[in-house]
């Protein structure tokens, strides 16, 4: 909690980096906030929240520490698929669910001008998650800062070099840290961190199905009961979910200056 947080000493990298974190009490995503993915949904809380619950119930031998945990939870996650299909909201809603702070990492931080300055804002990423855990760790479009490794820049090597470390680090311990990276383009993402993200989930277009389940999580406080969903849904071929919730943001704002036009 946030007294908790008040109590601890951060470095200036690391007061950086809070500037994106969001406490379990500050997300109010839920997996009941998105439409059309409940099989993916499903196959999450079996990958993730079971072992969670699982390790509560069943204490391993001492011998047996240095062995394979049955009950180990994913340290990497990836979604992927086209732009505005709720990969975003999925890292939400699992932080939400599992009660792990949420650390979304802007592009501006790995990305510094001044040699040195990347490296170190990676290592106080991973300093503050562990600090705080359980936390998740969100990075969108994570292909533009783990992609190829082939031709690039040497302060680009080192800081995936230090990302790959970091990683293995708390892998390889009992710190309660997930990775969650989003891309539109899983090819572009280098090998060594595809290896480390251990489940993909690719999050297509929705089919006229899931648009229409999307389109009543949107507008139902909106629309009468007797809405018709399926014609909706049925003339929205292509459209991925932020554009389903743009066309919905775009006909209200028609219809109240319509309204407020003939009123005033």
């Amino acid at each position: 909690n946030i007294e908790r947080i008040k109590q601890m000493t951060f470095n200036s990298y690391e007061l950086k980096i809070l500037e994106s974190l969001a406490l379990p009490t500050q997300n109010n995503i839920t997996f009941e906030d998105i439409g059309g993915l409940q099989e993916i949904i499903n196959d999450l809380k079996d990958s993730i929240f079971l072992p969670l619950e699982a390790a509560k119930h069943f204490k391993r031998e001492p011998s047996k520490s240095n062995n394979e945990d049955l009950f180990n939870v994913p340290k990497g996650i990836l979604f992927h698929g086209p732009p505005g299909t709720g990969k975003t909201m999925m890292a939400k809603a699992i932080a939400n669910y599992a009660g792990y702070s949420f650390l979304a990492i802007d592009h501006s931080i790995l990305d510094h001008k001044w040699y040195g300055e990347t490296e170190k804002n990676v290592a106080a990423i991973f300093s503050v998650a562990k600090k705080l855990q359980p936390t998740i760790i969100f990075i969108d479009e994570v292909d533009s800062m783990t992609g190829n490794r082939d031709s690039e820049h040497e302060v680009t090597t080192s800081k995936k070099s230090m990302l790959l470390s970091l990683w293995d680090g708390f892998n390889s311990g009992n710190d309660k840290i997930i990775i969650i990276g989003a891309t539109n383009r899983i090819e572009a993402i280098d090998k060594a961190f595809l290896r480390r993200f251990e489940r993909h989930f690719l999050i297509k277009l929705p089919d006229e199905k899931q648009r229409k389940q999307i389109l009543q999580i949107i507008l139902k406080d909106y629309v009468d009961p007797d809405f018709d969903y399926n014609q909706l849904s049925r003339a929205t071929n292509g459209f991925s979910g932020s554009d389903l919730k743009s066309l919905c943001k775009s006909a209200f704002n028609s219809m109240y200056y319509y309204f407020y036009n003939k009123i005033f």
